[in-house]
């Protein structure tokens, strides 16, 4: 039989893997970048004051996590499912919800911001430079739920290049704005803030344009997903983001307690460690949301298999590299962060070596977190989720009065005992549960399948059609509904190589095939121009008109910028 191929799937991947690692970037590579300037131009003092926001500020990540990522993870399988009549309900709920919840905590954050405060920082000589900058956070509440959120749509909905643009273009200015706020114009923490708010407000003006195209999914409008869905298909990434929020306020109370402003500017420098390697570990796994939620909706199995292999490889270089450096040359980050006082030196170099295994434990676990969610495994991933922060918080206070080493070393005990259970937890889940695979625990598709690719020369047509043929009669389909799906496969395919992919024989097109009883489903894949078979009608050929007169349904879907066309049979 001919063999699938990873075409498909590895360009979808890649297409939307740089957009989707400039979306993570949205709020955590302007913090980063800002943090370098603010270390150099006004001291690791400062740099500590940046860090006892960062839980506010992971806070906000993780409440666009829960409802925008939700939203376009539950976008991205519905149309997987081919149900796109509930795209633009599913946007609309969740930028309601978004806008309301941050808006909420924009009001409380600055109207108490004198109550809030003592929560995040004791040591007096931060407090007021903490309070300076938290009270922009907070008042900015809102562009930072927001501009990622329809960052992440923008991407979904066939636009990944547009979405990389906007936050191109937002971090860019954050950076230069920051930068001349804070040296040229002496304005402090206060134009760090400013710099990175008027960067979102880039962003957004970039996004705009997408909305107002007549052939976008996305827009105001209703549907029947409910809010819930939404919030539970996001609850996995936003409690893992929600606890490292705990994490962050536990073990920055811990070391201000313990080690004061010095462990505060060693404890940003390893803060901003993490996050170098978690901005391409977060848009590497995020990138499985919406190429594998699209693939998880048609039930597609080796598609499944592929993306997971595909940005696996990615995350363990990615995460391995940053572990390695931080091990072989942690002066290299203190001296980026501005952390070069030869009095703390020493101790940051031993301090960041020993957090260092922690950004490889961190990755696998959160990716295989988000594989859990996206493929429908939420409780075990909302249970990685708090058994990461239990674990590390649990040993840095139970261990840290034996010896301050341990404030970082309970990063990665607590890791690395999630990912044992993890391990621990798919053997025994596939042990009771055969139709679950890998760690990944992938779940087979019910029915019988045939699962193939032919080259987009058209060369294999005929072998394909053959074997399609042969599938269904071992299937035990009924000779006359076989004659029919191979003839609406076979125009369908035609359709796609010459007028989708033009004979390139460097390109494929993918045909999956599923027998599940009486019913007969076929899905058919190309990354050809944009055309829908279902609302063509000029001029509309003889081939198209034969199929919607023998299947039972016919319905289209454009995603991962591909033309996904999905043909069903009630063969009785």
């Amino acid at each position: 039989m001919t063999q699938r191929s990873p075409y498909l799937v590895n360009r979808a991947f890649r297409s939307y893997l740089a957009a989707t690692v400039m979306s993570t970037m949205a709020v955590s590579f302007g913090t980063m970048l800002g943090s370098i300037v603010v270390g150099n131009v006004m001291g690791p003092t400062a740099l500590g004051a940046v860090n006892v926001m960062m839980p506010i500020i992971q806070l906000l990540a993780a409440l666009n996590a829960l409802i925008n990522i939700g939203g376009a993870t539950v976008m991205a399988v519905n149309v997987g499912r081919g149900r796109t009549d509930e795209v633009r309900g599913i946007f609309t709920k969740s930028m309601s919800m978004s806008l309301a919840v941050s808006v909420a905590i924009a009001v409380v954050g600055v109207l108490f911001i004198d109550e809030i405060m003592p929560f995040l920082c004791t040591d007096p000589e931060l407090m007021d430079m903490a309070k300076e900058y938290g009270l922009l956070v907070f008042a900015m509440s809102p562009l930072f739920v927001i501009m990622p959120g329809l960052g992440a749509y923008v991407r979904t909905d066939n636009s990944p290049r547009l979405a990389m643009a906007s936050f191109i273009a937002m971090n860019a200015t954050d950076l230069v704005l920051s930068f001349v706020f804070m040296e040229y114009l002496d304005m402090g923490l206060t134009g760090f803030a400013l710099g990175t708010g008027i960067g979102y407000v880039v962003g957004l003006a970039v996004l705009a344009p997408h909305f107002i195209g007549r052939d976008r999914a996305i827009g105001i409008g209703r549907g029947s997903v409910r809010s819930s869905e939404i919030l539970t298909m996001g609850a996995p990434t936003a409690l893992g983001m929600g606890m490292i929020m705990v994490n962050m306020l536990g073990i920055n109370l811990l070391v201000m307690d313990h080690l004061g402003s010095d462990g505060m500017a060693i404890r940003s420098v390893c803060t901003n460690v993490q996050m170098i390697s978690s901005i391409f570990v977060s848009g590497i796994s995020q990138t499985l949301q919406p190429v594998g939620g699209s693939l998880y909706g048609s039930e597609d199995l080796t598609g499944m298999r592929m993306v997971v292999g595909i940005a696996t490889k990615y995350q363990l270089a990615v995460a391995g590299v940053v572990t390695l450096v931080t091990l072989i040359a942690p002066t290299v980050f203190l001296t980026l962060y501005g952390v070069t006082d030869p009095s703390i030196h020493d101790a940051a170099v031993r301090d960041l070596r020993l957090f260092a295994p922690y950004i490889l434990f961190q990755a696998a676990n959160y990716f295989i977190m988000v594989i859990y969610q996206v493929f429908g495994h939420r409780p075990i991933a909302l249970s990685i989720s708090v058994m990461e922060c239990g674990f590390i918080l649990a040993a840095a206070y139970a261990l840290t009065p034996l010896s301050t080493d341990f404030i970082w070393l309970s990063f990665v005990i607590g890791e690395a005992l999630v990912t044992i259970i993890i391990v621990v937890l798919s053997l025994a889940i596939r042990h009771r549960s055969p139709e679950f695979s890998g760690v990944a625990l992938l779940r087979k598709p019910s029915g019988q399948v045939m699962d193939t690719s032919m080259s987009g020369d058209g060369s294999e047509l005929s072998q394909v059609l053959d074997e399609t043929s042969a599938f269904l009669e071992s299937a035990g389909v009924d000779r006359a509904w076989s004659e029919r799906v191979r003839l609406c496969c076979e125009e369908i395919l035609l359709n796609v190589v010459d007028h989708g992919v033009r004979r390139d024989p460097e390109r494929f097109v993918d045909l999956m095939v599923r027998v599940d009883g009486d019913d007969v489903k076929v899905t058919i894949r190309d990354d050809g121009p944009n055309f829908d078979p279902v609302k063509y009608d000029e001029e509309t050929g003889y081939g198209l008109m034969i199929v919607r007169g023998e299947c039972t349904t016919l319905n289209y879907a454009r995603s991962m910028d591909q033309n996904n066309v999905f043909i069903g049979f009630r063969t009785v």
